[in-house]
């Protein structure tokens, strides 16, 4: 897997993939927060996402794409049951911006298929590099007509949302893994000057 980690901290990492793959194939089943920095191939589980919503609603898998909706929940532990339609996936880190606190996020808070979902990105603080978000909600669904398909994936052009990417590896680039789906109140292209975007891994 992609990683920009010297030996000394790329080595603790690994033993915490082989643990997590310990206890996922103990019992073959979907924990209630997934670390998906520890999955080999994340865009499986993200088409996986897919087809499981596709079965179940009888509808073409080439219809269906994915968004991304931050919860309340900063601890993989409160994920105590499945969301409607997708996962909760926790491990990721926000460069370049910074999610709503609690406290902030309280202004914004949505339900979202029976999830309860907070904040918007906001400006990062000095010296706050890589900060960890929340909770991700992954909610499979049916792609719209004013939807614009990229080779990245969908792009959405609603004004209230950011198309974020999300990497690997702080080297970006070639370690694109999709682009998700983040609410904002700013222009959009705000976060794209500032390079905003989701990552899996810190460098230290």
């Amino acid at each position: 897997w992609p990683s920009m980690n010297n030996l000394a901290t790329w080595y603790p990492d690994t033993i915490l993939r082989c643990e997590a793959l310990e206890t996922w194939t103990e019992k073959i089943i979907l924990p209630y927060s997934l670390w998906i920095p520890g999955l080999f191939n994340p865009t499986s589980f993200l088409t996986a996402i897919k087809q499981v919503t596709a079965r179940l609603k009888q509808l073409p898998l080439d219809s269906m794409s994915t968004e991304t909706h931050i919860t309340k929940m900063m601890a993989k532990d409160e994920a105590v049951a499945y969301p409607a339609d997708g996962a909760f996936v926790h491990g990721l880190y926000i460069e370049g911006a910074r999610w709503q606190d609690p406290d902030e996020a309280k202004a914004h808070e949505t339900d979202v298929a029976g999830t309860v979902c907070a904040g918007i990105l906001t400006d990062s603080r000095p010296r706050e590099l890589l900060v960890e978000m929340p909770l991700i909600y992954i909610k499979a669904v049916v792609v719209q007509k004013s939807w614009v398909p990229e080779s990245v994936g969908y792009i959405r052009p609603e004004k209230d949302l950011y198309n974020c990417p999300v990497y690997s590896t702080t080297f970006r680039g070639p370690t694109f893994v999709f682009v998700a789906t983040l609410k904002t109140q700013d222009p959009p292209s705000k976060w794209t000057s500032a390079g905003v975007a989701l990552t899996f891994q810190t460098d230290g």
